[in-house]
């Protein structure tokens, strides 16, 4: 299967799932919705119980496929929601086909704000024959009004000599982990930030992955911002591939040249010879 088919099914799978979850109570809100009726526009605060679902994986001999799919749905008006997953994966296996997906949905509510970041780090063994990995965000507003509604999806692919050795930096093993650290602590101060916003936040995080630039040709980044009222976010297309990592599916084929209409010459009268 195509990751462009793929990815389109996964779209409609969320707008699936967000509108069965419309029907039966609310799939993941952290508080019940305000109905106090402020400014659109107010500053949201933060709701009772953590706004920031951070967990933190290392996963040691990973599978060849491992996912790391964050999603959250806010349904409280005026009330930040965010939620986030660190992952690092060690991959020795011959073929490498990680998922990294961040989707993120304001629904039914007003001046709601919502944000969800992934971040995986997929540490594969030198060699193998099937590199592909995969990363995509999704950002949606749902019957909202002046919601804003960040997904931030990051995906490092690295090849290593041996990627259950992180005392091998020459591989970029001790950057993956300082990185990991780094988001991590990132993410714990932005939750404990009152009245922050998924813009700030955003801008905190495209901070520290500055401060690691020396793997930036082995990233993939999506991000996608929705601020319009029922204005869903266009399907996603495949992120492009960091250099030495092939993209997934098959080479797109170059576009063929235009055809240029042959113009006709305008008939010329002919000339009359004179007698």
């Amino acid at each position: 299967m195509s990751l462009r088919l793929r990815l389109s099914i996964g779209l409609t799978l969320v707008l699936y799932w967000v509108a069965l979850t419309s029907c039966g109570g609310d799939a993941g809100a952290a508080t019940p919705a305000d109905a106090s009726s402020g400014s659109p526009t107010a500053t949201p605060v933060r709701t009772e119980t953590p706004t920031n679902e951070l967990t933190n994986e290392d996963n040691h001999g990973a599978s060849g496929s491992p996912k790391n799919v964050v999603q959250v749905v806010n349904k409280s008006s005026k009330k930040l929601r965010m939620k986030a997953n660190v992952q690092l994966n060690r991959i020795k296996g011959d073929s490498v086909t990680p998922l990294n997906a961040a989707v993120a949905v304001g629904q039914d509510c007003t001046g709601c704000q919502t944000f969800a970041v992934a971040l995986q780090i997929d540490l594969y063994q030198q060699g193998a024959h099937v590199v592909s990995p995969e990363n995509y965000a999704i950002a949606l507003n749902l019957a909202c009004t002046s919601c804003v509604t960040v997904a931030h999806a990051i995906q490092y692919a690295i090849p290593v000599t041996d990627p259950e050795n992180d005392a091998d930096e020459s591989q970029h093993q001790g950057d993956a982990k300082a990185l990991l650290k780094q988001m991590e602590k990132e993410l714990d101060a932005i939750a404990k930030t009152d009245g922050i916003t998924p813009d700030q936040a955003e801008s905190r995080i495209e901070a520290v992955l500055a401060q690691f630039r020396m793997l930036a040709n082995t990233m993939l980044e999506d991000m996608k911002r929705a601020d319009v009222t029922d204005s869903p976010s266009p399907s996603p297309l495949p992120s492009v591939s960091p250099t030495g990592v092939p993209a997934s599916g098959a080479p797109a084929s170059p576009a063929p040249p235009s055809a240029t209409p042959s113009s006709e010459p305008s008939p010329t009268p002919s000339a009359t010879a004179s007698p």
